[in-house]
């Protein structure tokens, strides 16, 4: 909704604009993400490049999916939480609690980032001369973000709007929906399904080295 003021022709159209649209600010925020970690002109412009020519970022931000908004979003909590990031003390705090939120409402795999999240916010907490309240800023900053969720449930019983997945009519649906219950989430298959979490992961990893090609190593 965010985007619906591009120019497009149809809702395909647009979808696929805003897709390439995320998949740029990726780019720039690994380049950013790079230079406040420490990392050389150079040394980012080669991070950028690793990036741009594997398969799978081009994959995400040419498919109408969350994926290219969800690298986006990793790689933005990436260069807030950085010793020389875009702000200091609540103000980096705050910003983090406000991506993390609409990072989280976009696909919760953006939770593996967390860590790198609760570095950057300690971070931020101490460099508070009020410590209570800026851990307090940044919790209140997740609302804005999470709170997309409600516009489910209200376009669902207001409009009457059907869902390729989960029905969040009901509370308990929007829970499901939530936690992408119909996906197997935290499981390695869908809905509970038996499956072999040895070849899951296996597949995901050689999945990785496939399509990331000189990024893992």
């Amino acid at each position: 909704r965010a985007w619906s003021w591009l120019p497009a022709s149809s809702p395909a159209h647009g979808a696929a604009l805003a897709t390439s649209l995320h998949g740029a600010l990726a780019a720039g925020a690994l380049v950013l993400a790079s230079r406040a970690w420490g990392a050389s002109r150079w040394g980012s412009l080669f991070a950028l490049a690793s990036w741009c020519f594997a398969s799978l970022p081009w994959r995400l931000s040419t498919h109408a999916e969350v994926f290219a908004l969800n690298a986006a979003v990793a790689l933005t909590v990436a260069w807030i939480s950085a010793p020389h990031g875009p702000a200091r003390g609540a103000r980096r705090v705050a910003l983090l609690g406000l991506v993390a939120g609409a990072g989280l409402a976009n696909h919760l795999s953006v939770a593996l980032v967390a860590p790198l999240g609760l570095y950057g916010a300690v971070t931020g907490v101490r460099e508070s001369s009020h410590r209570a309240r800026a851990a307090l800023l940044g919790v209140a900053a997740l609302v804005p973000g999470l709170a997309t969720y409600a516009s489910l449930y209200l376009t669902a019983t207001h409009a009457g709007d059907r869902y390729v997945w989960g029905d969040p009519t009901t509370l308990q649906g929007l829970v499901d929906h939530v936690l992408r219950k119909d996906f197997g989430t935290g499981q390695l298959s869908a809905s509970g399904a038996p499956t072999d979490p040895v070849a899951h992961v296996g597949f995901l990893l050689r999945d990785v080295f496939s399509d990331l090609h000189v990024l893992p190593a």
